[in-house]
């Protein structure tokens, strides 16, 4: 997981806190750390500004890169050590895109950094047409290496996971809390 400057997430068996800027959170126990683990997975990227990492490459180049696409040994790319761009020196990437191009007969793929977000991320795919037999699909999406396939879907296992561990902590953390109740005994007692 790469973490953002003034962003922290510090585990032990003891204990474990997550902190950004001045907000803090401490959670108690290897389920805090886990509690703790799924909410900066599944948040960090969209509140915190981290990095994304992306497959960049070009089927031009490699054809690895091609549909079906084969990403062992293909390189990746965080995306915030890119180049900026001359005419977007204002923008640093944040997403993950795969263009996948045919110009006069020949198909080609490449995947890398996107910089302009637009509302369809994650979204369906773009298509756009034009004369001379060009044609090109535009997919653009928010997660790390999500510009290996064609449209990103959500992870079924990652979402019962997630239910799971919220349906497990929350009566420990309850249970685990500071307070107590009064226990009656005979001498606590009095009949009026």
């Amino acid at each position: 997981m790469h973490h953002a400057v003034g962003h922290r997430t510090d585990c032990t068996w003891s204990d474990c806190s997550i902190s950004a800027g001045t907000a803090a959170i401490q959670l108690e126990g290897w389920l805090g750390c886990a509690v703790t683990s799924l909410a900066h997975t599944a948040t960090g990227p969209y509140l915190l500004g981290e990095a994304i990492i992306c497959y960049q490459c070009n089927s031009e180049y490699d054809p690895r890169c091609g549909d079906p696409f084969n990403p062992y040994s293909l390189g990746t790319v965080n995306c915030s050590f890119q180049p900026r761009l001359e005419h977007l020196d204002h923008l640093e990437p944040t997403i993950c895109r795969k263009i996948s191009q045919r110009i006069y007969g020949k198909d080609r793929v490449v995947r890398g950094c996107g910089y302009i977000t637009d509302q369809k991320d994650n979204g369906a795919c773009l298509l756009r047409t034009g004369t001379h037999d060009v044609r090109a699909h535009y997919c653009a999406c928010t997660g790390d290496l999500c510009n290996s396939a064609e449209k990103r879907r959500p992870s079924s296992l990652l979402n019962l996971a997630t239910v799971a561990t919220i349906i497990v902590a929350i009566p420990s953390l309850i249970l685990s809390s500071p307070f107590s109740l009064p226990v009656l005994t005979s001498s606590n007692l009095s009949v009026a």
